[in-house]
């Protein structure tokens, strides 16, 4: 008897890790605990605002090898 037992944990894992990164390229709220500019003159903290991340990689040396890590930077805009 053969069963669908489903995907994976990997597979899971994967999907949910490419869900949470679209998710975090998206406008989505967010609460400035620290001060953040969101615009050229305007500062804000302890407000909500919205926010959109881009993954960036970048290359890197480690004791003569080569090291790729990946970081976010953040847009920051005021809540609508």
């Amino acid at each position: 008897m053969k069963i669908n037992c489903g995907p994976t944990w990997e597979e899971r894992k994967e999907r949910k890790e490419k869900a949470e990164r679209a998710r975090l390229q998206e406008w989505h709220d967010f609460f400035a605990i620290l001060p953040r500019r969101t615009g050229d003159n305007k500062c804000v903290f302890l407000e909500r605002i919205e926010r959109k991340g881009k993954r960036e990689i970048r290359q890197g040396f480690m004791d003569g090898i080569v090291v790729h890590f990946a970081r976010w930077v953040w847009e920051y805009r005021g809540k609508a």
